[in-house]
């Protein structure tokens, strides 16, 4: 079974979760006892027709106050595909949380309510989407039902839209117009308001890479190191881009020693390659010193202490500052560092993106790091333990 993870966001009252409930609705993602609650809810709401954001609140804090608190997975499955949505909070002090989200997916879907004019959260979803470099991203134009399906209105947010798209190189920005509520353009294309358009939800979704599919290079990071009696230990790791078979020459951590793969196992029972996505463990053809945290590659890679990166700031009341010392850290890996020059200026603002030079108290191999998950990081305020910056490594490291 295919397996596609999509990260879904946007301000509070967009309507992700209707529009999730609506597919999960469509594609028959529900039992006979979830419609009945959904029916019997619904009706005791005084709602004419369904609230299909019902079929995918579960935790009664969001229903009591309407809004998704944290970040939720949802499971969706049709034919042979099985979708992960990571549903992120649309509340402004949960951006961190819309981060978590989007950093692991493979795409993403943004809504923007056009009944009402663009929220600032939507501004900043849509800015730490491209931070990201999320590869397909999709724009549901959504309500259209409450402003009669005016293709004008449509227009205009699509153009309000596209002005905010910065340097999209590396990404396919999409748009579609729809109506959570009615299912405009989820599954079925329907072309008798906007004629242009030729895209639904759903044709969006399969015409996305599988997550297995999705990268052609090798980065994997280590979780543990297991003793499996005499001299022989294996080692727990996770891998996050392309595909590890027996025999493949690796380069381990930032030292950048050289190992081949001589077995991998899963479940106990050896299996000659893996995939993105997969949890494994390996047995190496010599004993290095491999600790938890530590990078693989196929690639050797050009150690570097002193990096450009685009950094966004998460903090809702400090200023990333010139010369501060932070602490970098990425899955495991963890090391003190500095900024040492901000474009433009000294300070990077609260919502702000700039490009900054880090001075790292430990390299990175950067020349390795093509992925969101690999090039990818969390600046922490050492004097709050606060997370209070999302970067990611530019490419001319």
């Amino acid at each position: 079974m295919e397996l596609k993870k999509i990260a879904i966001c946007g301000s509070v009252d967009d309507g992700k979760s209707t529009l999730l409930g609506r597919l999960m609705f469509e594609l028959g993602n529900y039992t006979s006892d979830k419609l009945e609650e959904v029916e019997r809810v619904s009706k005791k709401a005084g709602k004419m027709k369904l609230d299909y954001s019902l079929f995918t609140d579960g935790l009664m804090a969001e229903r009591e106050q309407g809004i998704t608190i944290d970040v939720a997975h949802l499971y969706m499955t049709y034919k042979n595909t099985r979708i992960i949505w990571a549903d992120a909070p649309g509340h402004e002090q949960y951006t961190r949380n819309m981060v978590t989200a989007a950093s692991g997916a493979n795409a993403a879907l943004i809504l923007s309510d056009v009944s009402r004019p663009m929220t600032k959260q939507f501004r900043r979803h849509l800015d730490v989407l491209q931070v990201l470099r999320i590869p397909r991203v999709l724009v549901c134009v959504n309500k259209l039902d409450l402003v009669n399906n005016d293709t004008e209105k449509y227009e205009e947010r699509k153009r309000e839209i596209e002005k905010l798209l910065h340097d999209v190189s590396g990404q396919q920005i999409d748009f579609v117009p729809v109506s959570a509520l009615e299912g405009l353009n989820l599954i079925e294309l329907d072309t008798s308001y906007f004629k242009q358009n030729q895209l639904t939800v759903l044709s969006w979704i399969d015409s996305l890479q599988t997550f297995k599919a999705k990268r052609k290079g090798f980065y994997g990071q280590i979780q543990a190191a297991i003793h499996q009696g005499g001299v022989n230990r294996s080692y727990q790791t996770w891998i996050y881009d392309g595909a590890l078979s027996k025999g493949d020459v690796l380069y381990v951590g930032h030292d950048q020693l050289e190992v081949v793969v001589q077995e991998i196992q899963k479940f106990g029972k050896e299996i000659p390659s893996a995939h993105a996505g997969e949890a494994i463990n390996i047995i190496l053809d010599r004993d290095v010193d491999i600790s938890r945290g530590s990078i693989l590659t196929k690639i050797s890679g050009n150690l570097n202490d002193l990096v450009e990166v685009e950094l966004f700031n998460l903090d809702n009341k400090k200023e990333l500052v010139i010369r501060k010392s932070y602490l970098l850290k990425q899955g495991i890996f963890e090391t003190k560092m500095r900024i040492e020059h901000i474009d433009g200026g000294e300070v990077v603002a609260t919502n702000e993106r700039k490009t900054a030079v880090l001075r790292l108290a430990s390299p990175l191999a950067t020349s390795v790091r093509k992925s969101v998950e690999s090039s990818g990081f969390i600046l922490i305020d050492e004097s709050s333990n606060a997370t209070c910056a999302l970067g990611i490594l530019n490419s001319n490291n």
